[in-house]
Protein backbone atom coordinates (compact mmCIF):
# COMPACT_ATOMS: atom_id res chain seq x y z
CA UNK A 1 0.00 0.00 0.00
CA UNK A 2 1.21 3.46 -0.90
CA UNK A 3 0.11 7.21 0.44
CA UNK A 4 0.20 9.93 -2.24
CA UNK A 5 -0.13 13.37 -1.49
CA UNK A 6 -1.72 14.63 -4.68
CA UNK A 7 -1.08 18.66 -5.35
CA UNK A 8 -4.56 19.69 -7.08
CA UNK A 9 -2.41 23.27 -7.96
CA UNK A 10 -4.86 25.45 -7.78
CA UNK A 11 -8.45 25.60 -5.91
CA UNK A 12 -10.57 25.33 -9.17
CA UNK A 13 -9.09 22.51 -9.94
CA UNK A 14 -9.44 20.62 -6.56
CA UNK A 15 -13.06 21.96 -6.44
CA UNK A 16 -13.34 20.13 -10.22
CA UNK A 17 -11.65 16.86 -8.98
CA UNK A 18 -13.56 17.15 -5.94
CA UNK A 19 -16.38 16.52 -7.69
CA UNK A 20 -15.63 14.59 -10.61
CA UNK A 21 -14.12 12.24 -8.27
CA UNK A 22 -10.33 12.48 -9.76
CA UNK A 23 -7.15 14.06 -9.28
CA UNK A 24 -5.60 15.99 -12.32
CA UNK A 25 -2.47 17.40 -13.18
CA UNK A 26 -1.77 19.98 -16.37
CA UNK A 27 1.63 19.16 -17.03
CA UNK A 28 1.55 18.58 -21.08
CA UNK A 29 4.37 18.71 -23.75
CA UNK A 30 3.76 22.00 -25.72
CA UNK A 31 5.39 23.58 -29.00
CA UNK A 32 8.75 24.96 -27.87
CA UNK A 33 8.99 23.33 -24.68
CA UNK A 34 12.75 22.80 -23.83
CA UNK A 35 14.96 21.71 -21.49
CA UNK A 36 14.03 22.55 -17.40
CA UNK A 37 10.22 22.32 -18.80
CA UNK A 38 10.45 19.38 -20.28
CA UNK A 39 12.13 17.45 -17.53
CA UNK A 40 9.32 18.80 -15.48
CA UNK A 41 6.83 17.06 -17.56
CA UNK A 42 9.19 14.30 -17.68
CA UNK A 43 9.32 13.34 -13.95
CA UNK A 44 5.49 14.31 -13.36
CA UNK A 45 4.82 11.63 -16.14
CA UNK A 46 6.93 8.71 -14.97
CA UNK A 47 5.87 9.38 -10.97
CA UNK A 48 2.34 8.29 -12.45
CA UNK A 49 3.68 5.10 -13.15
CA UNK A 50 4.20 4.35 -9.67
CA UNK A 51 0.31 4.76 -8.32
CA UNK A 52 -1.73 1.57 -8.46
CA UNK A 53 -5.51 0.62 -7.81
CA UNK A 54 -5.53 0.57 -3.94
CA UNK A 55 -2.90 3.09 -3.35
CA UNK A 56 -4.59 5.93 -1.52
CA UNK A 57 -4.42 9.62 -2.10
CA UNK A 58 -5.03 13.00 -0.33
CA UNK A 59 -6.25 16.12 -1.97
CA UNK A 60 -4.05 18.85 -1.30
CA UNK A 61 -3.28 22.27 -1.94
CA UNK A 62 0.36 24.26 -0.62
CA UNK A 63 1.18 25.10 1.91
CA UNK A 64 0.26 22.01 4.01
CA UNK A 65 -3.65 21.66 3.53
CA UNK A 66 -5.26 18.93 2.97
CA UNK A 67 -9.14 18.40 2.29
CA UNK A 68 -9.91 14.72 1.16
CA UNK A 69 -8.66 11.30 0.87
CA UNK A 70 -9.51 8.57 -1.57
CA UNK A 71 -8.49 5.15 -2.81
CA UNK A 72 -7.28 5.08 -6.75
CA UNK A 73 -9.57 2.89 -8.78
CA UNK A 74 -9.03 1.95 -12.11
CA UNK A 75 -10.53 4.54 -14.42
CA UNK A 76 -14.43 5.16 -14.78
CA UNK A 77 -14.22 6.42 -18.49
CA UNK A 78 -14.05 3.81 -21.21
CA UNK A 79 -11.96 4.77 -24.47
CA UNK A 80 -12.94 6.43 -27.10
CA UNK A 81 -13.19 4.77 -30.21
CA UNK A 82 -10.61 4.37 -31.48
CA UNK A 83 -9.10 5.28 -28.42
CA UNK A 84 -5.56 5.45 -27.94
CA UNK A 85 -3.21 3.75 -25.75
CA UNK A 86 0.58 4.48 -25.09
CA UNK A 87 3.53 3.77 -22.32
CA UNK A 88 4.23 6.31 -20.16
CA UNK A 89 8.07 5.98 -20.76
CA UNK A 90 7.48 6.46 -24.94
CA UNK A 91 4.77 9.81 -24.30
CA UNK A 92 7.77 11.56 -22.80
CA UNK A 93 10.35 10.85 -24.81
CA UNK A 94 8.33 12.22 -27.90
CA UNK A 95 7.41 15.66 -26.45
CA UNK A 96 3.98 15.85 -28.29
CA UNK A 97 1.06 15.88 -26.37
CA UNK A 98 -2.40 14.50 -27.40
CA UNK A 99 -5.62 16.79 -27.91
CA UNK A 100 -8.42 14.96 -27.93
CA UNK A 101 -10.25 11.96 -27.21
CA UNK A 102 -9.18 9.98 -24.29
CA UNK A 103 -5.65 8.61 -23.63
CA UNK A 104 -4.61 5.52 -22.14
CA UNK A 105 -0.96 4.30 -20.66
CA UNK A 106 -0.44 1.24 -20.66
CA UNK A 107 1.77 1.52 -17.44
CA UNK A 108 -0.24 3.77 -15.64
CA UNK A 109 -3.62 3.97 -13.79
CA UNK A 110 -3.40 7.15 -14.96
CA UNK A 111 -5.18 8.50 -17.75
CA UNK A 112 -5.51 11.87 -20.38
CA UNK A 113 -9.19 13.19 -20.92
CA UNK A 114 -9.02 15.82 -23.47
CA UNK A 115 -12.97 15.38 -24.21
CA UNK A 116 -14.19 17.51 -20.87
CA UNK A 117 -15.13 20.74 -21.70
CA UNK A 118 -13.64 22.10 -18.18
CA UNK A 119 -11.30 24.40 -18.68
CA UNK A 120 -9.30 26.41 -15.40
CA UNK A 121 -9.59 29.87 -14.95
CA UNK A 122 -6.44 30.29 -16.91
CA UNK A 123 -8.27 28.53 -20.24
CA UNK A 124 -6.15 25.34 -19.69
CA UNK A 125 -7.79 22.26 -19.21
CA UNK A 126 -5.70 19.86 -17.02
CA UNK A 127 -6.30 16.05 -18.57
CA UNK A 128 -4.28 13.83 -16.93
CA UNK A 129 -6.61 12.16 -14.50
CA UNK A 130 -6.71 9.86 -11.59
CA UNK A 131 -9.90 8.42 -10.83
CA UNK A 132 -10.97 7.67 -6.62
CA UNK A 133 -13.90 5.68 -5.37
CA UNK A 134 -14.78 8.88 -3.34
CA UNK A 135 -13.48 11.83 -1.45
CA UNK A 136 -13.92 10.97 2.13
CA UNK A 137 -14.21 12.92 4.78
CA UNK A 138 -14.46 16.11 2.34
CA UNK A 139 -13.17 19.52 3.90
CA UNK A 140 -13.94 22.45 1.94
CA UNK A 141 -11.89 25.11 3.47
CA UNK A 142 -9.33 21.87 4.28
CA UNK A 143 -7.47 21.53 7.58
CA UNK A 144 -3.71 22.59 7.86
CA UNK A 145 -1.62 19.65 8.81
CA UNK A 146 2.08 19.44 8.99
CA UNK A 147 3.39 16.97 7.18
CA UNK A 148 5.11 18.46 3.88
CA UNK A 149 8.08 19.73 5.50
CA UNK A 150 8.81 15.99 6.62
CA UNK A 151 8.67 14.88 2.99
CA UNK A 152 12.38 15.51 0.99
CA UNK A 153 12.68 19.02 -1.13
CA UNK A 154 13.73 16.47 -3.80
CA UNK A 155 10.27 14.53 -3.56
CA UNK A 156 8.07 17.63 -3.01
CA UNK A 157 8.72 19.05 -6.40
CA UNK A 158 6.62 16.19 -8.29
CA UNK A 159 2.73 16.82 -8.30
CA UNK A 160 1.99 13.46 -6.40
CA UNK A 161 4.91 12.50 -3.61
CA UNK A 162 4.65 10.03 -1.48
CA UNK A 163 3.57 9.94 2.11
CA UNK A 164 4.24 7.37 5.24
CA UNK A 165 1.67 5.71 5.97
CA UNK A 166 1.97 7.56 9.78
CA UNK A 167 1.69 10.88 8.05
CA UNK A 168 -1.22 9.56 6.08
CA UNK A 169 -3.00 8.32 8.96
CA UNK A 170 -2.92 12.21 10.34
CA UNK A 171 -4.17 13.57 7.89
CA UNK A 172 -6.81 11.18 7.95
CA UNK A 173 -7.23 11.72 11.91
CA UNK A 174 -7.28 15.76 11.40
CA UNK A 175 -9.90 15.44 8.33
CA UNK A 176 -12.21 13.12 10.94
CA UNK A 177 -12.18 15.38 13.32
CA UNK A 178 -13.68 18.56 11.28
Amino acid sequence: MKYWCANFGQEDCLRHGIAGMFWLMHYQYAEGDTGNRRNRIAVNYSRLREVREGHMLVAYLPTNTFFAYGEVIAPRLRATTPGVLDKIKDYVTQYQAYESGVVYFDDAIAYENHTSPWRAPEGTSYPVRIDVDAWQNYEPDGVVVNVVNEVPINERIFALFELTQEQFERIVARLRSC
